[in-house]
């Protein structure tokens, strides 16, 4: 199924797995929202948001779960900087499982980052 800014995908992959996809753009202006699943395995489900800007971008995953694992990230840059941080965390047990940031500055004689 296909229409302004949705997309569907129903297939067989394996011989006993089937996945579905729904992508749906333009939620707000620069969105896209993304859900999948696989089955048998109910577990697999993932719903997936995005914002993406020229300068900025912000992502997240949640798992589609009783105990789910939500990931976010998100990066803002202009002219040969540029700023990014991630993060996990698990509803179930509370806890920040993952975190990240960095930075990264770029010119025309050198290019250095730093992740920590």
């Amino acid at each position: 199924m296909k229409g302004p800014g949705l997309f569907s995908d129903i297939g067989k992959k394996a011989k006993r797995t089937i996945s579905a996809t729904l992508i749906i753009s333009e939620i707000l202006p620069s969105t896209k929202a993304i859900a999948s699943i696989k089955l048998p395995d109910y577990n697999s489900g993932k719903l997936v948001v995005q914002y993406l800007h020229h300068h900025a971008s912000l992502a997240s995953v949640m798992a589609l779960k009783k105990s789910p694992v939500v990931e976010l990230s998100g990066t803002v840059g202009a002219q040969g900087l540029a700023f990014g941080a991630e993060a996990g965390f698990d509803a179930a047990s509370g806890a920040v499982t993952k975190y990240g940031a960095g930075v990264r500055l770029t010119k025309p004689e050198y290019d250095a980052s730093v992740i920590m």
